[in-house]
């Protein structure tokens, strides 16, 4: 099936790039409540061409935002992680290192981060899944409760921070559509199985989903083992002028850590651990609770004020064998919006609002005695502070629309060493994040877009100092201009779709890591870098019968990322690629 749409994407996109496309996993999950096994089966083997089964299918293309995974989508993959839905998008990279260890990268940005997902942000609906050290963890929310996912490239959202990177927006459904009960199962290799329940009421004029899913897997090498907790609950109620909803979730995690092997052990025995994790017993273990309300007060023209104010905790224990890490933190995230302001007789609708953030995390460094606790080593405070404004205005004419927007953005990072009472503090003052869309709508079924933005990547504390502990008072602000084309096509019935995207990002003060121990890292400034690129995509929905569609989408992703001007202890990297 592959060579076939690799023979399909010859003819129709010039080339299919293997590495854009979604990458088998070592586990394959079976769902065994699925009636139709062979379809589950083709679906697994052949994620780029996905059947599509539906009782009644009255809406044959959702025509939304160019990079959106629909409903029916996250439906067909509910049982899959993130890894491989998010690749089916072009210029989204999702890589997993292990189940607990995941990188997003979009469009070249955050593929420098080791061990986690950076440079971008994400959301549930407003709620931040975004530490105040700038690290996203998606996999926290169950994909049986989105209704769609949104991936923003580039720095194209003012209204979320202008991330260097873009965002990644979880969307779930506005209201249940009917009372149902849910119990799935699977089972996989590698002594892979996931058992979980959800619960879906649709009352006189609210919603309520509960949920609860586990997670065991033995993993595919030594010291391995994975079992994750989580449970959920979201209500929503919605009257005539106002909606008010509550989302609250709890994960408890163990996972042993087999970590990285070089490349002889990879070679001969890639089962095996890394021997001074294995020895130690290498694992971590955290729990992680959030809570969000939001509001939404329909006012007088259409205007609209939301409010929500979310919060988190997290605890976490991880050994290691240099050294056993005792952390834990606590934030607080209040976002306001008025949004659908009108001036007058102008046209132009407003939106305007702030985001603030608050951090506190504690972390304490012990002796790794053989993987036991030894004497305490080190022990720190870290404050972190954000304040985002934003602002947005747009008009429609009969063949054009623009978009207006911009965010200011301030960051303090306060960290404090305990029983030293040595204090060090960072400010990145407020600065301006312009954004700017053009789009053309005079052809038929077609649409061109020209977009030209600015975004920010903010260094955390970590990258902020220096091998000997100190702040580096030369480190930079990472930022850079984006310019995009887009190029749509919806077919008459809108059951086909072709985009073409082309993008070139000037990034100034580029961040590269340095490893000065196994569990330190200070960045440095690494002057210019271009990240060019083309991304196309087509979709085709078939209908073969009343109430059977099938779907195929096809990608193809080109990148040409390159440092501009990178000198570095008098060694010339200009022009190397990223």
């Amino acid at each position: 099936m592959h060579r076939i749409s690799y023979l399909i994407g010859v003819v129709v996109l010039i080339l299919i790039n293997p590495s854009a496309l979604p990458s088998q996993k070592d586990s394959i999950l079976i769902d065994t409540n699925e009636v139709n096994s062979k379809l589950d089966s083709f679906i697994n083997y052949a994620p780029d061409l996905t059947a599509v089964i539906t009782a009644n299918s009255t809406v044959l293309f959702d025509h939304g935002p160019l990079n959106q995974l629909s409903s029916e989508t996250l439906e067909l993959n509910f049982h899959r992680p993130y890894d491989a839905i998010l690749n089916k998008i072009p210029g989204v990279i999702m890589q997993s290192g292990a189940i607990n260890t995941n990188r997003i990268s979009i469009r070249g940005i955050g593929n420098r981060s080791s061990f986690s997902t950076t440079k971008l942000k994400a959301y549930l609906d407003d709620i931040p899944l975004t530490t105040g050290i700038g690290e996203t963890t998606i996999e926290d929310i169950d994909i049986s409760l989105l209704e769609s996912i949104t991936v923003s490239k580039g720095p194209t959202e003012v209204e979320y921070g202008s991330n260097l990177g873009g965002m990644v927006h979880l969307n779930t459904a506005s209201h249940a559509t009917k009372n149902s009960w849910t119990l799935r199962s699977h089972l996989g290799s590698f002594g892979t199985y996931q058992l979980a329940n959800t619960l879906e009421l649709k009352l006189k004029a609210s919603s309520l989903w509960l949920g609860q899913q586990y997670l065991h897997s033995d993993g595919f090498r030594d010291n391995n083992e994975y079992d994750r907790w989580h449970f959920f609950a979201l209500y929503k109620k919605k009257q005539q002028k106002s909606e008010f909803s509550i989302f609250a979730n709890h994960i408890d995690l163990a996972a042993e850590i087999p970590s990285a092997l070089n490349i002889n052990d990879f070679i001969s025995d890639p089962r095996k651990a890394a021997d001074n994790w294995n020895a130690v017993n290498g694992r971590e273990n955290y729990s992680r609770s959030r809570l969000a309300i939001n509001h939404r007060l329909n006012l007088k023209d259409s205007t609209r004020l939301s409010t929500t104010i979310s919060g988190q905790l997290y605890d976490s224990y991880e050994v290691r064998p240099f050294n056993i890490l005792d952390d834990a933190l606590v934030n607080l995230d209040t976002r306001i919006s008025l949004d659908g302001i009108h001036l007058g007789n102008s046209g132009l609708k407003l939106k305007t609002g702030f985001e603030l953030f608050y951090e506190e995390y504690n972390f304490t460094i012990f002796e790794s005695l053989a993987g036991e606790q030894g004497l305490q080593e080190d022990e720190k405070k870290d404050q972190r502070s954000a304040l985002n404004l934003f602002f947005q205005a747009h008009k429609s004419m009969p063949n054009w629309s623009w978009t207006l927007g911009a965010s200011a953005q301030w960051y303090r990072f306060n960290r404090t060493e305990l029983g030293v009472l040595d204090e060090s503090i960072l400010n990145f003052d407020l600065d301006l994040y312009p954004q700017f869309t053009l789009s053309y709508l005079g052809l038929k079924n077609k649409k061109l877009q020209f977009i030209l933005s600015r975004g920010i990547s903010i260094p955390n504390f970590e990258e902020s100092l220096l091998p000997d502990g100190q702040l580096n008072p030369d480190i930079a602000v990472e930022s850079g201009w984006n310019s995009e084309l887009v190029f749509q096509y919806n077919g008459p019935l809108y059951n086909s779709q072709f985009t073409a995207q082309g993008y070139a990002m000037y990034i100034t003060d580029m961040l590269v890591a340095r490893r000065t121990a196994q569990d330190a890292f200070f960045s440095i400034n690494a002057g210019s870098a271009w990240m060019r690129g083309a991304e196309l995509s087509y979709r085709q929905i078939l209908k073969i019968t009343p109430k059977t569609d099938i779907e195929m989408q096809l990608d193809y992703c080109f990148t040409w990322h390159r440092f501009g001007n990178f000198i570095d202890d008098q060694m010339d990297f200009s022009g190397n690629a990223i």
